[in-house]
């Protein structure tokens, strides 16, 4: 889903994305999964860690970045 979040390190800046798939475990935990095609590279591991933070404040869970290439 679509969310908009203000990283607390960076007051003012509001960053907005699409998460691909998010699924709450029995355990509470939630791994984020971004879809990408192509070369790995270190700015999906970036937006993809990003999201997590994102998530995490707002569902007060503990989010895992996780990129799956197709």
């Amino acid at each position: 889903g679509a969310f908009s979040y203000e990283p607390p390190e960076q007051p003012g800046t509001r960053v907005r994305g699409v998460v691909d798939c998010i699924v709450i475990g029995d355990d509470g935990r939630a791994p984020v999964l971004e879809f990408k095609t192509g070369e790995p590279s270190p700015e999906h591991q970036a937006q993809a860690a990003l999201y997590a933070r994102a998530m995490s404040a707002a569902l007060a869970v503990p989010v895992d970045p996780r990129v799956l290439y197709a």
